[in-house]
Protein backbone atom coordinates (compact mmCIF):
# COMPACT_ATOMS: atom_id res chain seq x y z
CA UNK A 1 0.00 0.00 0.00
CA UNK A 2 1.36 3.19 -1.26
CA UNK A 3 1.41 6.29 1.65
CA UNK A 4 -1.49 8.10 0.48
CA UNK A 5 -3.45 5.03 0.02
CA UNK A 6 -2.65 4.69 3.83
CA UNK A 7 -3.30 8.31 4.83
CA UNK A 8 -6.80 8.12 3.15
CA UNK A 9 -8.12 5.13 4.65
CA UNK A 10 -6.27 5.76 8.11
CA UNK A 11 -8.16 9.26 8.32
CA UNK A 12 -11.11 7.64 7.29
CA UNK A 13 -10.87 5.34 9.93
CA UNK A 14 -10.81 8.37 11.81
CA UNK A 15 -13.91 9.85 10.49
CA UNK A 16 -15.93 6.53 10.70
CA UNK A 17 -14.56 6.72 14.44
CA UNK A 18 -15.31 10.84 14.85
CA UNK A 19 -18.93 9.88 13.68
CA UNK A 20 -19.19 6.87 16.42
CA UNK A 21 -18.27 9.55 19.20
CA UNK A 22 -20.44 12.45 18.28
CA UNK A 23 -23.62 10.18 17.82
CA UNK A 24 -22.35 8.46 21.63
CA UNK A 25 -22.04 11.98 23.35
CA UNK A 26 -24.54 13.94 22.00
CA UNK A 27 -26.86 11.41 20.13
CA UNK A 28 -28.80 12.12 16.51
CA UNK A 29 -29.30 15.64 15.53
CA UNK A 30 -33.05 17.02 16.26
CA UNK A 31 -33.17 19.63 13.39
CA UNK A 32 -31.73 20.10 10.41
CA UNK A 33 -31.08 23.35 11.89
CA UNK A 34 -28.82 21.60 14.58
CA UNK A 35 -27.11 19.99 12.19
CA UNK A 36 -26.02 22.87 10.17
CA UNK A 37 -25.20 24.97 13.38
CA UNK A 38 -22.85 22.17 14.05
CA UNK A 39 -21.40 21.77 11.07
CA UNK A 40 -20.86 25.89 10.69
CA UNK A 41 -19.36 25.63 14.28
CA UNK A 42 -16.75 23.31 13.75
CA UNK A 43 -16.17 24.62 10.11
CA UNK A 44 -15.19 28.01 12.56
CA UNK A 45 -12.96 25.65 14.55
CA UNK A 46 -10.72 24.91 11.26
CA UNK A 47 -11.12 28.81 10.28
CA UNK A 48 -9.42 29.70 13.36
CA UNK A 49 -7.13 26.78 13.41
CA UNK A 50 -5.91 28.15 9.18
CA UNK A 51 -5.53 31.94 9.82
CA UNK A 52 -3.02 30.91 12.69
CA UNK A 53 0.66 31.54 11.43
CA UNK A 54 2.12 28.08 13.36
CA UNK A 55 -0.76 25.98 12.66
CA UNK A 56 -0.55 22.09 14.16
CA UNK A 57 -0.76 19.30 11.49
CA UNK A 58 -2.47 17.12 13.99
CA UNK A 59 -5.27 19.58 15.36
CA UNK A 60 -5.97 20.85 11.66
CA UNK A 61 -6.80 17.06 10.70
CA UNK A 62 -9.01 17.00 13.77
CA UNK A 63 -10.65 19.48 13.12
CA UNK A 64 -10.94 19.09 9.47
CA UNK A 65 -12.17 15.57 10.50
CA UNK A 66 -14.88 17.33 12.97
CA UNK A 67 -16.44 19.12 9.89
CA UNK A 68 -16.42 15.75 7.73
CA UNK A 69 -18.11 13.63 10.48
CA UNK A 70 -21.01 16.37 11.09
CA UNK A 71 -21.77 16.59 7.54
CA UNK A 72 -21.93 13.11 7.40
CA UNK A 73 -23.79 12.31 10.48
CA UNK A 74 -26.47 15.15 8.94
CA UNK A 75 -26.55 13.61 5.31
CA UNK A 76 -27.15 9.93 6.54
CA UNK A 77 -30.10 11.70 9.37
CA UNK A 78 -31.71 13.37 6.23
CA UNK A 79 -32.27 10.32 4.59
CA UNK A 80 -33.73 8.72 7.28
CA UNK A 81 -35.72 11.06 8.57
CA UNK A 82 -38.68 12.05 6.51
CA UNK A 83 -40.51 13.50 9.05
CA UNK A 84 -38.57 16.56 9.61
CA UNK A 85 -39.98 19.63 7.92
CA UNK A 86 -37.96 21.69 5.97
CA UNK A 87 -38.31 25.51 7.60
CA UNK A 88 -39.40 27.28 4.43
CA UNK A 89 -42.31 24.58 4.17
CA UNK A 90 -43.18 25.23 7.93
Amino acid sequence: MDQESYTFKLQLSNLLDEIDRGEKKHGPFHSLHEGYAVILEELDELWDEVKKQKWSRPTMTHEAIQVAASALRLAVQIQENEGWIPFNKR
